[in-house]
């Protein structure tokens, strides 16, 4: 599952981009945290969706009694 790899990656990136800016007090903390959670928001979408296809996937591939 590369993709997850990917996202783990890039979520890691993220994070520690955030933790980073908390304590740099500058004042464009609010357009980041926007961004960074925008970014958070829609890599936990893509993740689950690619877990609902592979769910999804594995499920039509169950065997079903004959009728």
């Amino acid at each position: 599952m590369p993709e997850l790899t990917y996202l783990r990656t890039i979520l890691s990136l993220l994070a520690a981009h955030w933790r980073s800016s908390r304590s740099d007090e500058r004042g464009s903390g609010t357009l980041e945290q926007i961004l960074i959670t925008t970014a958070l928001v829609t890599a936990a979408l893509v993740a689950g969706g690619i877990l609902i296809a592979r769910v999804t996937e594995q499920a039509k591939a169950i065997p079903q009694g004959a009728p």
